[in-house]
Parts: structure tokens; C-alpha cells; sequence
């Protein structure tokens, strides 16, 4: 009973808060109807957050007169969708009809901007707001972008995804093919990138999109003194090995590109910021390429001293 009499006490709270009032008119309703200020006061970081309605969708392309339409929507959906959070948090005990969710409030708004779209906006509006683009935003959050190159990305985010459905739905690869596959697209989709954003941006991005990168840059930067474009540069054969493991079988040319690897990972950060790496965890997928291991340290020494 002591719950019941919790949830009947929340439940009152709730019904009292209006979705087309500001939040302190709210505020100061609760207090009018007697409920305690600190639980009032509790409450209203709560009604801040449900209170604020941005969709999120990236407008660039469309033109003003429709822009003005789209803010003409605002405040009817706005008060709906709040009227829905409000509504979603009050227990029920069922019998009642089932109102309209949050989401399905939010994808009624954004259809009803989309009517509003003439064919070229509404293109424009697509591509900046499919599923692919606000991936790609979250991990661009950090990076300067001109809006042809968002425009850009946005588009390459979209051909790569298509070409990973394509290659995953191909039943023909056997053993670690396809992953092999999946992942030459992608470091091939990663290349356009680089040239596109330069070394600098393009590191930062690829922290945020692969783990992997991120802690290996994090070791490197250690070191100082390695740049960016060693960093990626050394990623790049990481990673071309792998595809290679999976594609080539292992056997005498194993051996052969063992030696390359480590030749070029030596050319790349040089011997002394090569010898520190090496001592890390994350250069066990060099030490495991290393052809030079088990009493051969003289090649070692001549590899790494290499310019």
C-alpha cells in the first residue's frame, strides 16, 4: 500500500503539469496546488529536459519561405509531444485508450516537414537526415566541416553502406573471406577520407570511429615527435595485413610478407620511435609479424636501424 500510495501521489503530480504552459507557470502550479517546494523544485530539472523539442534535423537547402513553414509547425507539435512525455510517465492500471508515444509524435512532425519539401529540398533533406548521416555526425562532432564536404561524407557513408549489405549477402565466401572483404571496403572507404579531410582531421576522426586506432595513436603519441600521418600510415599496413591473413593462405609467402611489414613499419616511424612502440601492448600484432624472433636479433637491429 505504501507503494501504491507513492505512484497514486506521482500520478497526481503529473496530471496537474500542462504541456502548453512554460515549465515555470508549471512550477509555480504545483506549488499553488500544495505540493512541498522541495519536491517541486525536485522536479524541475526533469520538466527542462522534457520540455525541450529539437528534432535535430539538418535544414541546409532549404529555402526561407519554407523554413518558415517548418518553425509555423513548432508549436503545435511541441505541445504534443510534451503532453506525450507528461502522459507516458503516469502508472496506469489499464482500460484506457493508448494515446500516441513520443516517437510516433516526433516521426508524425518530421513527415509533416517533408510535405512541406519541394523535390530538390526534399533530396537535400534526405540525405542530411538519413540513419547513415547522423552516425557519421556523432563522430565528426569534433571536427571542422564545410558543408560540401558534410555533403560529401554524408554521400561516401551511404555508397559504403550499400556496398557492405551487397558483399554481406553474398553466400559465396568461405572461412574469413568475408570479413576480409568488409574490411578492404572499408579502408578503402576510410582512404576517400583522408584525402578529403587531410592527415590531421582525418586522425581525429578515425579515433572516434575505430577503437583500435584510437589506442594505438594513444601509445604513439607517447613516444612524441610521431605525426599524423605516421599514425596512419602504420594503421594502414596494420590493418592490409589483416586482410591479407585472411585471404592468403599461410604457408612460404607468409614468411615474405612478414619481412615487408615489419620493413615497412620501420620506414615509417623509424628505428628508435619503432623500438619504444614495440615495448607497448597494442604492438603485439607487429611482434606476431616479426619473421626476425627466436635468436636472430642481428636482423632485428638491422631492420630497425633501417632509414
Amino acid at each position: 500500500m505504501d507503494e501504491v500510495a507513492v505512484i497514486d501521489r506521482e500520478n497526481k503530480l503529473w496530471r496537474l503539469v500542462d504541456a502548453a504552459k512554460t515549465v515555470e507557470a508549471n512550477i509555480q502550479g504545483l506549488l499553488a496546488a500544495r505540493f512541498p517546494a522541495a519536491e517541486v523544485e525536485a522536479l524541475k530539472p526533469r520538466l527542462v529536459a522534457m520540455w525541450a523539442v529539437d528534432l535535430g534535423l539538418r535544414l541546409d537547402g532549404v529555402d526561407q519561405t519554407t523554413l518558415a513553414k517548418i518553425k509555423e509547425l513548432e508549436p503545435e507539435y511541441a505541445i504534443r509531444l510534451r503532453r506525450a512525455r507528461v502522459r507516458a510517465l503516469v502508472v496506469r492500471l489499464g482500460g484506457e485508450h493508448e494515446p500516441l508515444t513520443p516517437v510516433a509524435i516526433q516521426g508524425r512532425w518530421r513527415s509533416e516537414i517533408m510535405r512541406l519539401l519541394d523535390d530538390r529540398e526534399l533530396q537535400e533533406f534526405t540525405l542530411m537526415n538519413a540513419p547513415s548521416a547522423v552516425a557519421l555526425d556523432k563522430l565528426t562532432k569534433n571536427i571542422t566541416l564545410t558543408l560540401d564536404e558534410r555533403r560529401t561524407l554524408y554521400r561516401w557513408k551511404q555508397d559504403f553502406v550499400g556496398e557492405k549489405l551487397m558483399l554481406s549477402s553474398q553466400s559465396h565466401f568461405r572461412g574469413g573471406e568475408l570479413s576480409a572483404h568488409l574490411l578492404e571496403a572499408q579502408l578503402d572507404y576510410w582512404r576517400q577520407i583522408r584525402e578529403l579531410l587531410g592527415d590531421d582531421r582525418f586522425a581525429v576522426f578515425l579515433k572516434a570511429a575505430d577503437p583500435g586506432f584510437e589506442r594505438m595513436a594513444g601509445e604513439l603519441d607517447r613516444i612524441g615527435g610521431v605525426h599524423a600521418a605516421q599514425v596512419l600510415d602504420l594503421w594502414e599496413i596494420r590493418k592490409k595485413d589483416e586482410v591479407e591473413n585472411s585471404l592468403i593462405p599461410s604457408g612460404s609467402s607468409r614468411y615474405g610478407r612478414a619481412i615487408k611489414l615489419y620493413e615497412s613499419a620501420a620506414a615509417i616511424l623509424g628505428a628508435e620511435a619503432l623500438a619504444i612502440y614495440e615495448q607497448s601492448g597494442d604492438a603485439k600484432w607487429l611482434e606476431r609479424n616479426n619473421p626476425f624472433q627466436g635468436g636472430k636479433a642481428e636482423k632485428v637491429a638491422e631492420v630497425k636501424a633501417s632509414p
